[in-house]
């Protein structure tokens, strides 16, 4: 499903981030931070019996007041090593001891996604009259003692009884602790941590970062023409999650990706890329990628379900399949990039956006190690609640909650023509004439095919596309996420791109 969608307009970005120097913004300050809202996957028991393995290796005893709750007992951490350094406490005639205690909550999404909320608490209490300390300091020893006794084998408590404040204590204060939430995320999720190490290699712009390996000569070979595209680097080479939106049955949209996947392997980075084909064909995709793509071998695989739909609206076109070839001829010549379906064909509306979530969250916790790009309609992009019906999720906000932090991005691009559906003028598909977007007036006639790509509330955009010359394709990142969507690409004029089985069955020349 494609719209064309109107935006606010916001001052452009063209880095990942807005610049941070390397002396105030460390890799540990930006790791905690991240941690915070790190999202983990598996059942909630597997996380709770992780993130007490790793507190109790800490040396830490661990209770579980609740089903959610994990938690440290109270412990005195303020009692001095000598009776001496109560001096000043027996002249104001009393004393504070104050307790510490740790506490990890459990906050799930849903059976398979949680949150950790690490916090440190902290409470006092008022300890004993003048001269109860002075008396030989019979009270301080006897606390004392018991705060050095060790904790005998076994110890370790269920119960809330174990973490109970002592009596005459202030009510617990506690805030977020992430110093011990980055531990737990590096133990219990080591490439989740790697992946944001890496990425703050990136945002910091401390260190130039490298290929794992550099392109062979044949990779360089084959991808010597890749076009320049500004501002999509730093995603790159961060291995960021970018979800784009584009309106479906242009060569423009298709070419772009494969314009990224040119570059990416030209710089020797590995690449994923997912389109909205159906995962039920990935099998027979695979096997086309790794054939010599013969006219039989693509044959073979046009026959699948994808590709000979009753309704083509724009997914199986001549420049989709233009796209697999390319990326089949960039594997055949080394470069790592992995391609597949993301869609579900079984499923329809708000049930298939969440199908299409699930694998995605699947796929790109299994490659993180490079980025990650999803081209969908514009609808399913958005990483906020859809517009076109009440309570519709789509997959950018399905990615989003699942703690992907997918960059979602708009495709803008100037006049043109696409293949399209639309229920407008008629029922059917084919060659429409789709305005530029953003739009420069706002009183233009709409025509049929502004209509099947133009989504009623979206809001409105300025001028998005600048005056000024520059290449016909490029990313450009917004100062903050509007309507969904975190920036924009553009691809330049449009032009239709017709069904591929139509196409061939034609005579058209097959994709290369």
């Amino acid at each position: 499903m494609a719209r064309r969608p109107v935006l606010p307009s916001h001052r452009p970005l063209l880095v990942l981030a807005a610049a941070v120097a390397c002396a105030t913004t460390g890799k540990t300050g930006y790791s905690q931070s991240r941690a915070t809202d790190h999202v983990y996957v598996g059942t909630k028991e597997e996380l709770v019996a992780k993130v007490t393995g790793v507190m109790t290796e800490r040396g830490l005893v661990v209770a579980r007041p609740g089903p959610d709750t994990l938690q440290t007992p109270w412990k005195v951490i303020n009692l001095p090593q000598k009776t001496g350094s109560y001096t000043e406490a027996t002249e104001r005639g009393y004393d504070v001891l104050v307790y510490e205690s740790l506490r990890v909550t459990v906050i799930s999404i849903d059976a398979r996604h949680h949150v950790l909320r690490v916090e440190r608490g902290s409470a006092s209490a008022l300890l004993g009259k003048q001269n109860t300390l002075n008396a030989g300091g019979v009270l301080y020893n006897r606390l004392r003692e018991a705060y050095d006794r060790p904790a005998p084998a076994g110890a370790t408590s269920p119960g809330a009884a174990a973490v109970a404040l002592p009596r005459g204590t202030t009510d617990p204060e506690f805030t977020r602790d992430p110093e011990l939430g980055w531990v737990l995320l590096q133990s219990v999720d080591p490439d989740g941590a790697h992946a944001i190490e890496h990425e703050q290699t990136v945002v910091s712009g401390c260190t130039h970062v490298r290929a794992p390996r550099p392109p062979t000569p044949e990779v360089l070979r084959v991808a010597k023409d890749c076009p320049d595209v500004p501002g999509v680097d730093d995603l790159l080479a961060a291995r960021r999650l970018i979800v784009l939106g584009e309106v479906h049955g242009t060569q423009q949209a298709p070419e772009f990706v494969g314009a990224l996947a040119c570059r990416s392997a030209s710089q020797g980075f590995p690449l994923a890329i997912g389109l909205e084909l159906p995962q039920q064909d990935n099998p027979a995709l695979e096997r086309y990628l790794a054939s010599e793509g013969t006219p039989e071998d693509r044959q073979r695989y046009l026959g699948t379900d994808a590709w000979r739909r009753d309704w083509h609206d724009g997914r199986s076109s001549v420049a989709m399949l233009a796209l697999i070839d390319q990326v089949r001829a960039l594997r055949k010549a080394g470069a790592e990039v992995a391609l597949f379906g993301v869609d579900d064909r079984s499923r329809t509306g708000d049930v298939r956006d969440g199908a299409m979530a699930e694998f995605v969250d699947v796929e790109r916790r299994r490659m993180l190690d490079r980025a990650m790009i999803v081209l969908v309609g514009n609808l399913h992009a958005q990483t906020t609640p859809g517009k076109v019906t009440a309570g519709y999720l789509p997959l950018g906000a399905r990615l989003e909650t699942y703690g992907l932090r997918p960059v979602s991005l708009l495709m803008a691009y100037d006049s043109g023509t696409a293949w399209l559906c639309t229920l407008q003028e008629h029922l059917g598909c084919g060659v429409q004439q789709v305005r530029q977007w953003p739009p420069r007036s706002k009183s233009a006639v709409l025509t049929a095919g502004d209509l099947a790509t133009t989504a009623g509330g979206l809001g409105s955009v300025g001028s998005a596309v600048p005056d000024t010359p520059l290449p016909p394709r490029f990313v450009r990142l917004w100062d903050k996420r509007s309507e969904g969507f975190d920036g924009l690409f553009y691809v330049g004029p449009l032009t239709a791109s017709p069904p591929a089985i139509e196409s061939t069955a034609r005579g058209s020349p097959s994709p290369q």
